[in-house]
């Protein structure tokens, strides 16, 4: 008689499953992998082109700071310097002598009683004076009387000179007084 032993231990459920299992997730794995070597290939093509437009930005920073040490070492030449001396000085002269009409226009508004109208303003530049001749009409002469007041004691304007009293367009406007004026304007430079 022969006797046969069988020595295997039974297999577990546990087992039996795992087995079942390995095969799809081996393959879920590999295509895992394939999915993140088909990414790293993306990515790296994507970073190549980021790098060139990166390296032709920085050529071309590069040209710009050569041609900026160029032209600066061409402005640094004495006969350059010079022009660049002259210019500069010029550009300030200017801005010291701009000059706002509406500025002027406000500030002698600020100065009229509600009774007074400005009904003519001519701006003349002689030499570097700025000479303003305006025409006021109001229908009482308190109302002119406080404005040629108020004129006076401006730190904007000096030299005033009243001309006549009549509008300097000549018409005659009935139940109105008016006056002519002259005054030099010196505008920020009495600040």
């Amino acid at each position: 008689m022969k006797i046969s032993v069988n020595l295997a231990t039974p297999s577990s459920l546990g087992e039996r499953y795992a087995l079942a299992w390995a095969v799809p997730l081996a393959l879920f794995g590999a295509l895992g992998l394939v999915f993140l070597a088909r990414s790293m290939v993306s990515n790296l093509g994507e970073y190549q082109k980021v790098q060139q437009k990166l390296d032709a930005e920085m050529l071309r920073e590069k040209a710009l700071t050569d041609r900026e040490a160029a032209l600066r070492k061409d402005l640094d030449q004495p006969g350059q310097k010079a022009v660049f001396q002259k210019a500069h000085f010029v550009n300030g002269l200017i801005v010291q002598k701009q000059f706002s009409v509406t500025a002027m226009t406000q500030r002698v508004s600020k100065l009229m009683p509600e009774s007074v109208r400005l009904i003519s303003l001519r701006v003349a530049r002689p030499k570097a004076d700025i000479s303003i001749r305006f025409s006021v009409v109001s229908h009482d002469e308190e109302g002119l009387e406080k404005f040629v007041e108020n004129l006076e004691d401006a730190a904007d304007f000096t030299d005033l000179n009243v001309a006549n009293q009549t509008p300097a367009d000549g018409k005659s406007m009935t139940g109105l007084v008016g006056i002519n004026c002259s005054v030099r304007y010196v505008g920020d430079e009495a600040k």
